[in-house]
Parts: C-alpha cells; sequence; structure tokens
C-alpha cells in the first residue's frame, strides 16, 4: 500500500473510513449507476471518484464535474447523480466529510462559492417546481394510410 495513501487513510474519521470499506456503500453506489443507465466501468469509475471525494482528494465542490468529466455525462445527468450519491452515500458521514474537507493544507486555497454537493452537505436545497405544458395529441382528420405494392420494411433476399 502506497505510504502516502496510508497517511491519508490513517487521517480519516472512523465513520468515513468504515463508509470506504463498506461493501453496503459499494452495492448501493452500483444501484445508483444502474438506475442512471451507467455501463459497469462507469460505475467503477464513480465507485473511485466517490472514494476519492471521501479520502479528500477531490474536494465536494468538484464532484459534479468530475463525475461530468470522467463519465462523460451531461450537465443535468451529472447533477442528477451526484444528487443521489449525496442521499444516499455522503449525506450518513456528512459531517465527517466537512471536517476531511475543512482539514486542507495552507498552501490550497479556500472555496469562494459552495458547489452543489458541499451546499446539499450543509443544508436543505430547494428546488422551485416547474410547469410543463404537454401538446395535446388531436387525431388527423384526413390521414390515409399508405398502400405499398411490396412490403417496404421487408429485407430483401440475398
Amino acid at each position: 500500500m502506497d505510504e502516502d495513501f496510508k497517511k491519508k487513510y490513517d487521517r480519516l474519521p472512523a465513520d468515513v473510513r468504515s463508509a470506504i470499506e463498506s461493501n453496503d456503500v459499494a452495492s448501493r453506489l452500483e444501484k445508483i449507476g444502474e438506475k442512471h443507465g451507467l455501463h459497469i466501468d462507469q460505475i467503477g469509475t464513480l465507485e473511485q471518484t466517490v472514494g476519492s471525494v471521501m479520502m479528500g482528494d477531490i474536494h465536494p465542490d468538484d464532484f459534479v464535474g468530475e463525475i461530468s468529466d470522467t463519465l462523460d455525462l451531461s450537465d443535468e445527468d451529472a447533477v442528477a447523480l451526484a444528487t443521489d450519491v449525496n442521499t444516499e452515500i455522503f449525506l450518513p458521514v456528512r459531517e465527517s466529510l466537512i471536517k476531511v474537507h475543512s482539514d486542507r493544507p495552507d498552501d490550497t486555497p479556500p472555496v469562494q462559492t459552495p458547489g452543489l454537493v458541499m451546499e446539499k452537505l450543509s443544508g436543505t436545497v430547494s428546488v422551485p417546481p416547474q410547469t410543463v405544458t404537454v401538446p395535446s395529441a388531436q387525431p388527423q382528420q384526413d390521414a390515409k394510410p399508405k398502400t405499398y405494392a411490396a412490403d417496404p420494411y421487408r429485407e430483401p433476399l440475398a
């Protein structure tokens, strides 16, 4: 095991260490990945990224951008995935994660604006309701079915 990794790991709070080692967290991440239509390799990358956040290597403010880049997701999909990961994985160890990420080295400047994940970790966020109008599907009056001499969907025999 790498010495730097071991030192970082030993400095983590006990609940974060147990979350990193937990099979339950891994299975929940797998279910979240499947829910969002991720492939098995993308789920592995998600697990690594979540582990990096828990280890303190990736700041929670950068989590959405990191999964958007590494998993090649749209911003909306990355935010939805990050919200589920936050709720299922980060929320139970929220206080410890805040402590892990507040213990930043002196040469690292503090983040000026809170990101989505850090905002979710530190309080409640409300999303305003959206109104969606769906056009009514009215049947066409003069639509006649086309008649074909041969089936257009049939593949020719070679």
